[in-house]
């Protein structure tokens, strides 16, 4: 991957773009000066490779340390023109020589850098957290859409530039990719950018400043998740790291710890919540089944809204939102109308009615708290005496396709779960998982006092035609599609088989039901 600068008339010893007939070059002292210089003094650069491979004449190119043989890179690097090394280690090599500490954060610096720090020219809005941060993300570029405002987006769901949407075949971006999609959303106009991102990769987000921080999810979820796969600080960690001075950080005054831990940073923050004061604060105030009403408070505001984005933490998600709305100055009735008028996300407690057959809600559930959430709505969304089902899809699987062992406990716990609150229950797998189904479900069922209650249907197609076969037109079930594809386009693509298969077998002679409903005839 390569990152050149679109920018003419600099001189490298000012920081700032001019006008000229020379190229855009930076100056590498003065946006790492922490780095250390080898055969030189500075480094000017005006493009830069991150892959050897992709090189050429006159490029900064980067070494990363246990990614490359030094002799290799070195001769690599003399053979194909490059103008210095940006790398971790001293090299063996004539080229002048920047050593950093980390050398895939100062490729994102130099590289914003090179782009001419685009995220300067817009609203910037980082979500962070597990629980409900593709929601969060969405409902804000949602509602900043609604007001008039040009934004753009990445989630995990996809991306837009503010101006064509898309839902990408590739994992979600970071990185250099992360920084040339900002540019392009400021290239097309965009009055902001709302990311979505984690902080699992300390790294994958430097050259990046927000103005908006939005915490989500539970304490347990952010630290945990974070905390398995790096040994650095988690996501709330990074994610402050990356804010700028007058930065505001949106954070639920449920969870008083999180609280602390921005006033410890001396940002300004605004809280949200349901059960705690706060600055923007709300009462569940009627759950109906696919429709929630709620009574939101904002400083001396109070107003009832009525949303399709069902259950407390959808309510949450709802106030994050708002939250953002308050900031830039828009009147509480203009943005609940716009966060009301959002449509059902996909995946996202999605509700799929059909005549005189139960209901189907879509749900990525990848935990036991997240899965313990949706169940309390929908019990008590249920209609009279329907029954609530669970038709869990499991997929234990590593990136090899192997069973992933580590997962045992997290399976267990779901088991717990879905006994506890659910009166059908239906195992099933993804394609991709079925040798390991029976593995999967062994460790489901360690969490169950009752193992039989439990009907497996390794086949997701049979699975769902059994349960909306047998289940009552007042019931409701919950299909757990699982939240493990790694890109947009596959996430929305696991949705969309699901929708279709429902609406297939509602159409379907596998579930008996009238067309027309019965009429008497009135003499």
């Amino acid at each position: 991957m390569r990152a050149d600068s679109q920018f003419t008339g600099f001189d490298s010893g000012d920081p700032h773009p001019g006008d000229g007939d020379s190229c855009h070059c930076i100056s590498i002292k003065q946006i790492l000066p922490a780095a250390k210089f080898f055969q030189c003094q500075d480094i000017s650069v005006k493009s830069i490779a991150v892959e050897i491979s992709d090189s050429n004449a006159g490029d900064l190119v980067c070494f990363q340390t246990g990614k490359h043989d030094p002799v290799t890179f070195a001769a690599m690097a003399l053979a194909r023109g490059a103008s210095a090394i940006l790398t971790e280690q001293l090299l063996p090599c004539p080229l002048p020589q920047a050593i950093v500490g980390d050398a895939v954060e100062a490729v994102c610096l130099i590289s914003s850098g090179l782009q001419g720090n685009p995220y300067q020219s817009m609203l910037t809005i980082g979500v962070v957290g597990d629980s409900g941060k593709t929601s969060t993300a969405l409902m804000i570029a949602g509602l900043l859409k609604k007001i008039g405002l040009r934004t753009a987006y990445e989630t995990d769901l996809g991306s837009s530039d503010g101006i064509v949407q898309s839902t990408p075949d590739v994992a979600a971006a970071c990185g250099l990719a992360l920084i040339e999609k900002i540019a392009e959303a400021r290239d097309a106009a965009s009055g902001a950018i709302v990311i979505e991102y984690s902080g699992d990769n300390p790294g994958a987000s430097a050259g990046l400043k927000l103005d908006i921080l939005v915490v989500t999810g539970s304490d347990s979820v952010l630290h945990c998740s974070s905390q398995g796969n790096h040994f650095g600080p988690d996501a709330l960690t990074v994610a402050l790291e990356q804010t700028k001075q007058d930065a505001v950080v949106i954070v639920p005054s449920d969870h008083t710890k999180w609280v602390r831990r921005v006033d410890d940073t001396g940002l300004r923050k605004v809280t949200y919540g349901l059960r705690r004061q706060a600055d923007v604060s709300a009462k569940v105030f009627e759950e109906l089944p696919g429709e929630t009403t709620l009574m939101v408070t904002c400083g001396d505001e109070t107003a009832v809204m009525q949303t399709r984005h069902c259950g407390e933490p959808m309510a949450l998600n709802v106030l994050a939102a708002l939250s953002v709305g308050m900031l830039i100055e828009t009147p509480l009735h203009q943005a609940i109308a716009a966060v009301c008028d959002l449509p059902q996300i996909p995946g996202r407690m999605q509700r799929l009615t059909g005549f005189d057959t139960a209901a189907v809600v879509i749900d990525a559930g990848g935990s036991a708290d997240r899965l313990a959430a949706s169940l309390r709505t929908l019990r008590r969304q249920r209609r009279n005496s329907g029954k609530i089902w669970c038709l869990l899809t499991l997929d234990a699987t590593d990136r090899k396709g192997d069973y992933d062992s580590t997962r045992e406990d997290m399976l267990a716990r779901m088991g717990q779960v879905v006994e506890r609150f659910s009166d059908r229950i239906v195992l099933t797998s993804t394609d991709q998982s079925k040798q390991v189904f029976l593995k999967s479900s062994h460790a489901v069922l360690d969490g169950f006092k009752n193992v039989a209650i439990a009907r497996l249907v390794a086949d997701q197609t049979k699975a769902i035609q059994w349960a909306l076969a047998h289940a009552e037109p007042w019931d409701t079930i919950l299909v757990v599609s699982g939240d493990s594809e790694p890109t947009a386009a596959s996430r929305r693509r696991s949705v969309q088989k699901i929708e279709t298969l429902v609406e297939n077998i509602r159409n379907s002679d596998v579930v008996k039901r009238e067309e027309i409903p019965a009429t008497i005839k009135m003499f």
